[in-house]
């Protein structure tokens, strides 16, 4: 798995912003469902709240929290942040989808 220096800096500042502390981390799961199959979620994630079955990913200070069974799904993972025209928002890319829904939201391997 991946973080860009884009979704590295804008998690940062993000964090920030909304007056979190280090102790705020991003989670990222995969769950069932979707038009293809799975769907990425991103959520915020409390030290507190990391759990035995849980991996931490470190990227210039930035813990991205998994859990296992996501993981299997995530090794290629590239987690970035784009700001255009159309929308600004974190992205993940997972390059060993097989499929992806025409929105992106959703994808099957």
């Amino acid at each position: 798995m991946v973080m860009t220096e884009s979704a590295i800096s804008k998690w940062k500042v993000l964090i920030k912003s909304l007056n979190l502390n280090e102790e705020t981390h991003l989670r990222l799961a995969i769950k069932g469902g979707g038009c293809s199959g799975f769907i990425k979620k991103l959520d915020y994630c409390q030290t507190k709240d990391i759990g035995d079955r849980d991996m931490i990913e470190e990227f210039s200070d930035v813990k991205v929290v998994v859990d296992m069974k996501s993981m299997m799904f995530l090794s290629d993972a590239v987690i970035d942040y784009k700001d255009g025209l159309m929308g600004a928002g974190f992205i993940v890319e997972i390059p060993s989808a097989k499929n992806s829904c025409g929105c992106g939201e959703s994808f099957s391997m």
